[in-house]
């Protein structure tokens, strides 16, 4: 059986790790997974150095260390080179391919991003994999065109359909949700429930949407689901003051920061709220906007990465201009006044999603590079 090593170029919970954990999964039976990331964090099996989190110019340094550490892993035989792939994530996450093209281990290379940053970091990657037994994929087809790569496969993020579904929740999940609204406000219709969903982190724009929610002029209670992460503090300190201006703007207003949720409670929040926003200012293909369409529910998205074609077949669903509040409070404006947006697309779950983001066509295709890269190599 394969050994699928998965390299994340950071710890903490998020895309990318959604996205290793529902592949493996679901690749259980088919091969064995390892999680290596860059620090220690919920999911990580075996932890390498994350010397950036000190001083982001030590990453020229943290990548030598790590070098160095994978192939001592390997000496270790934590980690073993026959019958493996590594199936390094990340733009930036240079280490393990370098250390895979001295230990001569087949390379699975997959872009998570389509920020222009990264195009140096990925130029070097490539010539990195040059003569070596390797194949590079994207979540993104936009990914392919922002760093001009020529045969790489598209491998975008997906859903589970068997999971991200109303019928999964309990009704003592949906109670826990606890949405602070009178029975009578949600009989009126005078308070809209809104949710998003992402780390506290600027380019998730949860900034953008405070400013909206302040300039929305009705009452509402917004949820953020997403922890703070250390690296952006002065971000969540704004994220605050902006909360208090937008409660501050009318009645009945209320801005709830949830922290880090886990999956089962961000599930009774989407089935329980009236509108799911991702107003990000940068994305390749979001994992949780694939969650909150499996689920049925009204979306407003920016338009970045994939975001247009992710949401072609939804009903309600709003694309609107990246870093644009008045976009953004338009949109709300729009799907709040459409009084059957809830029962309308929750009768859709699951029809909203492509087939191309559903889980099975991901696992089908991911078993398939791990094979040739295998056979090709001689395993």
């Amino acid at each position: 059986m394969l050994t699928i090593y998965h390299f994340l170029l950071d710890h903490r919970i998020g895309g990318p790790h959604v996205y290793v954990d529902m592949l493996r999964e679901a690749l259980a039976g088919q091969s064995s997974a390892v999680v290596l990331t860059s620090g220690k964090g919920p999911l990580t099996e075996l932890a390498l150095f994350n010397l950036r989190h000190w001083w982001a110019p030590l990453y020229l340094f943290e990548v030598v260390a790590n070098v160095v550490l994978i192939i001592s892993l390997v000496w270790r035989k934590k980690i073993r080179t026959e019958d493996a792939i590594f199936h390094v994530h990340g733009g930036g996450n240079v280490a393990p391919l370098i250390a895979a093209r001295l230990l001569g281990v087949p390379v699975l290379w997959q872009l998570h991003e389509t920020t222009t940053a990264f195009r140096k970091l990925v130029l070097i990657g490539m010539r990195l994999l040059r003569g070596t037994k390797h194949q590079v994929a994207t979540v993104a087809s936009k990914a392919i065109s922002v760093y001009g790569i020529r045969n790489a496969v598209l491998l975008p993020g997906a859903v589970d359909l068997d999971f991200w579904r109303r019928a999964q929740i309990s009704q003592a999940q949906l109670n826990a949700a606890a949405w602070h609204v009178s029975p009578s406000a949600l009989n009126d219709g005078r308070i809209l429930r809104v949710l998003t969903v992402g780390n506290l982190n600027p380019l998730k724009g949860q900034d953008l949407l405070l400013k909206a929610m302040q300039a929305y002029g009705a009452p509402f209670h917004l949820k953020i689901v997403g922890a703070e992460l250390a690296t952006h503090s002065g971000y969540a300190n704004q994220l605050r003051q902006l909360a208090l201006e937008a409660e501050r703007a009318g009645a009945d207003r209320r801005v709830e920061f949830m922290g880090w949720r886990d999956k089962e409670e961000v599930r009774a929040l989407m089935a329980s709220s009236d509108i799911f926003v991702m107003p990000s200012r940068s994305e390749a293909c979001p994992l949780v906007l694939l969650e909150a369409l499996a689920m049925g529910c009204a979306c407003i998205a920016s338009d970045v990465g994939d975001v247009q074609a992710m949401m072609a077949v939804a009903d309600q669903a709003r694309v609107v201009e990246a870093e644009s509040i008045d976009a953004l409070r338009e949109a709300l404006i729009e799907l709040s006044t459409a009084t059957s947006a809830l029962a309308s697309t929750s009768a859709r779950e699951g029809e909203q999603v492509p087939p191309q983001w559903q889980l099975t066509r991901l696992a089908a295709e991911s078993a398939r590079i791990y094979r040739e890269l295998a056979q090709d190599h001689g395993h």
